[in-house]
């Protein structure tokens, strides 16, 4: 029987082979661009990967929560604080680097499992190019993924932000899938997928498009509509669980808190925001970020997506999953222009997947209406564009052998000593967290060690510390991986927020400031 099976292997093994050989004959320009995108992706990705990892600030403080947790067998219920306010995010993500902490790979395994999520987003790339466009499409679009500076600077980070393309590429997968397919399990999939993301980022809440997208595409009917709304909207509460059961028990901080940033707060900062600015200025450069390398080049490959959709319209059934993508994303970018707090580039995260499918198939309709032409801007966006890739090689400033000459010589000084880390006022974060990482991991971090102060300027610096305040002024910040997780993770156990005061009457006075308080 055995020899019976392993017969039968090696037929379909060669099988299988031979039908390799023969579609590699036929389609040989083919074969070559994914091999040429798979080689591609692997070293830009990979080249003097440990100098060019992040592990500054934020990368480092999430895997100290993560590992904390696996270590103490914890489950956090609150995830890091915004940086636009006084809110906080839903604990999934540190979730997942929670359990990543169980895979044994050392001290760098979060950002090597960051770096596989990289490469996954450029399978999937390639995959839903192939459905909106043919594999032509797939194959450029995923080329596009794997040399972009965007994408290669973002699979050498660990914060959370790392995750927002994959999940926002998640979505528009489920929304071409439901509707091929009709089926529950793909819109509820949506739903808790644009769940997921937001509560991991609240920049996600731009993709909110393509959930009504999903809703527009149910036949209107109401058996349909209790058939199929049900399932998204539980596929989107889902990942708020945590959230909300938080939320409950602290007098609904969090909800009220981003609700006033929304409605208020982000309106008292003064931001450029004019729509010639944010059409002509921000994206041509957000889009050279992601592919292009020029803002030029970008500009035109724009133009090209612009008129190529145009003169598709009349043929939209043919192309309906491209424009499924494109109207959701032209939503997506409307909505954005109506954000009035500072854009920073980490924001535009949701448009990584949708500018690789647009370009792709923009770029192949060139190719089919001037096939010069079309080869001629393949060429010119690959050029650009992985010149400021292999441009992007130098080492971070910060890299972990610079940091590991700075433990040791720490170590020297103190051999039988355990520490607990602050970082200096000008700099907090930048160092601290990853210095306390590494001594965590040699299991020398400790709230009870020899207190040590840790500063970046020209060099990095490190001093031994009696107090953290000068005078009433604090000029150092403890960051040991204890405290980073209890002061991120639980700091509500310690200091839950008071209930008191009335949202009603705050909406009032800083709304309607003319007739508070008589309206």
């Amino acid at each position: 029987m055995l020899l019976f099976n392993l017969d039968n292997l090696k037929k379909v093994l060669r099988g299988n082979r031979l039908k390799f050989v023969r579609f590699v004959k036929k389609e040989p320009l083919y074969v070559l661009l994914i091999l040429i995108t798979i080689s591609l992706a692997i070293f830009l990705r990979t080249y003097n990967y440990q100098a060019r990892i992040h592990l500054q600030a934020d990368n480092s403080q999430d895997v100290q929560i993560a590992r904390f947790a696996a270590d103490n067998f914890k489950l956090p219920l609150a995830g890091p604080f915004s940086s636009a306010g006084p809110f906080y995010y839903g604990p999934w993500y540190f979730w997942f680097l929670e359990i990543i902490s169980f895979m044994p790979l050392g001290f760098l395994t979060h950002w090597y499992a960051l770096t596989f999520v990289g490469f996954l987003f450029i399978v999937l790339v390639f995959w839903l190019g192939r459905e909106v466009g043919g594999k032509w499409v797939g194959a450029i679009s995923a080329l596009f993924a794997a040399i972009s500076p965007a994408q290669i600077a973002n699979s050498l980070t660990v914060w959370n932000p790392a995750v927002v393309p994959i999940l926002s590429l998640m979505l528009l997968i489920f929304l071409v899938r439901f509707y091929k397919r009709r089926k529950i399990f793909d819109l509820f999939l949506l739903g808790f997928f644009a769940g997921l993301s937001i509560t991991i980022h609240f920049q996600s809440l731009l993709t909110v498009p393509t959930v009504i997208a999903a809703m527009i595409l149910i036949k209107p009917s109401f058996g349909n509509y209790l058939k199929y709304i049900p399932f998204a909207v539980l596929g989107f509460l889902i990942p708020f669980v945590p959230l909300i059961w938080l939320d409950s028990k602290l007098y609904w901080y969090n909800f009220t808190s981003l609700f006033i940033f929304l409605a208020i707060d982000q309106f008292n900062a003064w931001i450029p925001n004019r729509w010639l600015t944010y059409a002509f200025s921000y994206w041509p450069k957000a889009w050279a970020d992601i592919i292009g390398g020029s803002r030029w080049i970008s500009i035109f490959i724009i133009f090209v997506v612009f008129v190529s959709s145009l003169l598709a319209l009349s043929k939209i059934k043919k192309n309906i999953n491209y424009f499924l993508i494109a109207f959701t994303f032209l939503a997506e970018v409307i909505l954005y222009r109506y954000y009035r707090g500072q854009r920073f580039e980490y924001y535009s995260f949701f448009a990584h997947g949708p500018i690789f499918i647009l370009s792709g198939w923009g770029i192949f309709q060139l190719y089919q209406f001037k096939k010069v032409l079309g080869v001629f801007l393949f060429i010119l966006i690959f050029i650009f564009t992985i010149n400021v890739s292999i441009g992007n090689f130098n080492k971070n400033s910060l890299t972990l052998e610079r940091l590991n000459t700075i433990k040791e010589d720490i170590y020297s000084k103190y051999p039988e000593q355990s520490f607990n880390i602050y970082g200096c006022m000008a700099n907090a974060n930048s160092i601290s967290h990853p210095m306390a990482l590494l001594m965590y991991w040699d299991g020398r971090d400790s709230l009870h060690g020899l207190k040590i102060g840790v500063c970046e300027g020209s060099e990095i610096s490190w001093e031994p510390i009696i107090s953290t305040m000068s005078g009433n002024k604090i000029i150092w910040y403890e960051r040991s991986t204890e405290r980073v997780y209890y002061d991120t993770a639980e700091w509500w156990l310690k200091s839950p927020p008071k209930k008191g005061g009335s949202l009603r009457e705050f909406l009032k006075k800083n709304l309607s400031p003319g007739c508070w308080p008589h309206c």
